[in-house]
């Protein structure tokens, strides 16, 4: 009879080669909670999801966005933007504002490409956002040059304690979307969305939240939510 695997046998696998290997064909496959209506009329996006190590624990890396931003500013995201026509594809997209953002050389750092997500629309539906899913290794948060113009803090969240503080938001209109509270800054919106598919993928033992219903994001965001 197979032992039951304790959490402590999934972080210690959770990067493995058998792991990636079972992770890598179902990245592509999930249901995104929304998708792209009119791929004609929208812009190409990507955002890099960065699995690490980050003081010897199993880690995703978040940036906190800039409070003098216009735009999202003091939000939790994944380093990213759109699609420049210099970029060979939407990886290098990922990459490039990945290096741009929080310093991530792609010279000194070996980007071990996982997959990527399906295509998510952004809150009014005019951009199409593709995560881009790799592992970088061992990170030192305090070594990264990252642009303090764009980013305010860059900080890691430790899988397991992901797992243990996912939960949903309600809002009134009666959906439901992903929500990390418990994190070092609250992690919501489209950041939690792709949190919450990657972890899904990643260690579905530890990470079982149902999310039952869903709506198009435009209409969500222009509700209150009441949790």
């Amino acid at each position: 009879m197979a032992r039951m695997r304790t959490v402590k046998d999934v972080m210690d696998a959770v990067f493995s080669e058998t792991n990636k290997c079972r992770v890598k064909p179902k990245l592509s496959k999930i249901t995104p909670i929304r998708r792209i209506r009119d791929k004609e009329s929208v812009v190409s996006a990507a955002v890099l999801v960065p699995l690490c190590i980050c003081d010897g624990t199993p880690s995703i890396l978040y940036t906190l966005r800039s409070s003098k931003l216009v735009q999202h500013r003091g939000e939790v995201s994944f380093p990213g933007g759109k699609f420049d026509l210099s970029d060979a594809n939407l990886i290098r997209t990922a990459v490039r504002e990945a290096e741009e953002e929080i310093g991530l050389d792609p010279e000194a750092v070996n980007i071990d490409l996982w997959g990527q997500l399906p295509a998510i629309p952004s809150r009014d539906g005019k951009i199409a956002i593709t995560s881009i899913v790799s592992y970088i290794g061992d990170v030192d948060i305090d070594k990264l040059a990252y642009n303090k113009h764009e980013v305010e803090e860059v900080f890691c969240e430790s899988i397991q304690s992901l797992c243990e503080s996912s939960a949903m938001t309600q809002f009134r209109s009666g959906w439901s979307l992903p929500v990390f509270p418990g994190s070092r800054h609250r992690i919501w919106g489209l950041t939690a969305i792709i949190t919450h598919h990657v972890l899904a993928v990643l260690v579905p033992t530890l990470h079982q939240l149902q999310v039952p219903h869903v709506t198009p994001l435009i209409n969500i965001f222009n509700n209150r939510s009441v949790a």
